[in-house]
């Protein structure tokens, strides 16, 4: 049996962001904004503007890894303090093909070295939760709806 290769996972920078964002907002619309209100399709645009990204990025609030198949990114992941993963989106193209695990797997080698924090935590969409289970994820309080959008508070040691 031959390996599955490795998705080439980096941090991204300012220049990866319109790209990044895009990517995060067609699988948001074709996944989870169903789950939403309007005022939730409207609070997670806002979260993801390109200026309000730069900012958090430039001020460290905000981490960002992307998955490339050559120059294209495939998925991306972002994370906020403490330990948060507020994004994670994976081109439906490329999914079932390990690249949302190998995010995970960047992200928790990333804060090992970097935190003392013991637990990851992520406010999962529905359609994700599932998803996250797989990833070692357990939830960590009932489903919620805040801000227009529905929501599983999930957790995993680091």
């Amino acid at each position: 049996m031959v390996p599955t290769p490795q998705p080439l996972i980096r941090p991204l920078g300012p220049d990866d962001l319109p790209a990044a964002m895009q990517l995060v907002w067609q699988v948001f619309l074709a996944y989870d904004a169903a789950d939403c209100s309007d005022e939730g399709v409207e609070e997670f645009r806002s979260t993801i503007a390109l200026p309000e990204m730069r900012a958090r990025m430039a001020t460290q609030q905000v981490w960002l890894w992307g998955s490339f198949d050559g120059p294209c990114i495939t998925g991306v992941i972002a994370t906020r303090k403490p330990c948060h993963i507020m994004l994670l989106f994976v081109d439906p193209a490329f999914h079932r093909q390990g690249i949302a695990r190998a995010l995970v797997e960047a992200v928790l080698q990333s804060y090992r070295s970097h935190t003392a924090e013991q637990t990851l935590t992520v406010n999962a969409s529905l359609y994700a939760a599932e998803i996250y289970q797989k990833l070692g994820f357990t939830t960590s309080a009932e489903p919620q709806f805040l801000n227009g959008i529905r929501f599983v508070p999930m957790q995993r040691p680091l």
